[in-house]
């Protein structure tokens, strides 16, 4: 058996990681002191950075995965440092990373997994614990740390992504022969690579979509900002 795209396991595994992500934060939010806060935060960084290691050793040793191949250089796995430096340390930098990132490239990659494991193989649910983990990390650096992007991060996000993939992994990918990001050649799997053209047209329409995403991922604060904005004219009035 193969991985089925929206099959019932699929939909419940979403069901659960979306859950997690939002229930957790809140319940942390409403039943926990700041320093319990802070500590669950710490407890899931150190577990993001123990699962990480653990991952890399057992897709080159029991899987015979080759080591290049496994490197954290796809910008899910920059996003779950990311991740793990916000939940350590509370880091703006690093919240603005794991938003951006999280709510733009994770979701998809949520959505349309790169994967061929079905449900119960241990590289599918290591898949959609990293993942997941990059969502309830921005999600908990928001409703716990009560951390917020504004058009400024989006700006800076968007340009260290761009230095990353085209400065960074680009030439990386033909040294070592990889596909870092997918700039060399689309996923096996669907996704929505499949609608933006041709390689190397698809990094440019992925360039644009970026941004697009980028604005939706804060476009609930910006509206936050603005019913904000209209109650205090009329709090004045």
């Amino acid at each position: 058996m193969n991985f089925v795209l929206f099959g019932p396991a699929h939909l419940l595994t979403m069901a659960v990681v979306f859950g997690i992500s939002v229930l957790l934060p809140l319940w942390v939010r409403r039943h926990c002191s700041e320093r319990r806060g802070i500590q669950v935060a710490v407890g899931l960084g150190l577990f993001v950075v123990v699962h990480e290691i653990v991952k890399v050793w057992v897709r080159v040793t029991v899987y015979d995965h080759r080591f290049a191949d496994v490197l954290p250089f796809h910008l899910c796995s920059t996003a779950i440092i990311a991740t793990a430096v916000l939940m350590l340390s509370r880091n703006r930098l690093a919240y603005e990373l794991a938003y951006f990132w999280g709510f733009s490239g994770t979701l998809q990659a949520i959505l349309t997994p790169d994967l061929e494991e079905p449900f119960y193989h241990p590289l599918y649910l290591s898949y959609f614990f990293t993942h997941g983990l990059i969502i309830l990390g921005a999600l908990y650096a928001t409703l716990v740390f009560r951390f917020r992007p504004f058009p400024g991060s989006m700006v800076r996000v968007y340009v260290i992504t761009a230095i990353y993939c085209f400065v960074f992994i680009l030439p990386l990918n033909y040294l070592i022969d990889t596909n870092y990001v997918y700039m060399r050649y689309k996923p096996a799997g669907a996704s929505l690579l499949d609608y933006l053209g041709p390689w190397p047209w698809y990094m440019l329409s992925v360039a644009v979509l970026a941004w697009l995403l980028f604005a939706m991922a804060y476009a609930p604060f910006y509206l936050m900002d603005r019913v904000a904005g209209k109650r205090g004219s009329v709090d004045k009035g």
